[in-house]
């Protein structure tokens, strides 16, 4: 095998080994039919890297309590928790988005793992507001995406420029092709 023969092989292989490490899926959730125990929902996404195992954006609703206060009950306000203005600490099983202060934390529990080939997943968990908490009583995530990074463009990329390169070797080797 030549020079020429071997360092093809390596731009081949380092074009398959970028493009296998691009490879990790982002997967996109929607919380569905999710209900806390006073009345109050939730709704929105989040996204998860399932290469990283960590939360990459996420913007959930919390809305008020509903249930007319009683006796040694509480109301809370809801909240919007967004990357921009909260925090994770999760996993693929569960995840806490809190703020800095921790007023408000959403407590998030999954049936399945996030990475797991499951569309739909049961949750549980609860949500915190200033030393209250009300748990959620029902409720769902949903896969709606699961793209992939785009590991195939290096992939592809390194295709077209052996295929060049191999073009050029020919028009050396045999001249009378020339276009």
């Amino acid at each position: 095998m030549n020079i020429r023969h071997m360092l093809a092989s390596a731009i081949v292989s380092l074009g398959v080994t970028v493009a296998g490490a691009g490879q990790a899926s982002i997967t996109t959730w929607d919380l569905s039919g999710v209900a806390f125990d006073d009345g109050g929902t939730a709704s929105g996404d989040f996204t998860f890297n399932t290469a990283t195992d960590s939360f990459v954006t996420w913007s959930i609703t919390t809305t008020a309590t509903t249930l007319p206060e009683v006796d040694n009950f509480f109301t809370l306000n809801g909240f919007t928790y967004t990357d921009g203005n909260t925090a994770s600490n999760g996993n693929a099983l569960s995840v806490n988005f809190h703020t800095t202060s921790d007023s408000n934390n959403l407590d998030l529990i999954f049936a399945g793992l996030l990475t797991g080939g499951q569309t739909t997943i049961v949750l549980s968990g609860s949500e915190g507001e200033s030393g209250n908490t009300r748990l959620i009583s029902s409720g769902e995530i949903v896969e709606v995406s699961n793209a992939p990074l785009p590991g195939t463009l290096p992939l592809f990329i390194t295709a077209l420029a052996a295929l060049a390169g191999f073009r050029w070797m020919q028009l050396r080797r045999f001249p009378a092709f020339k276009p």
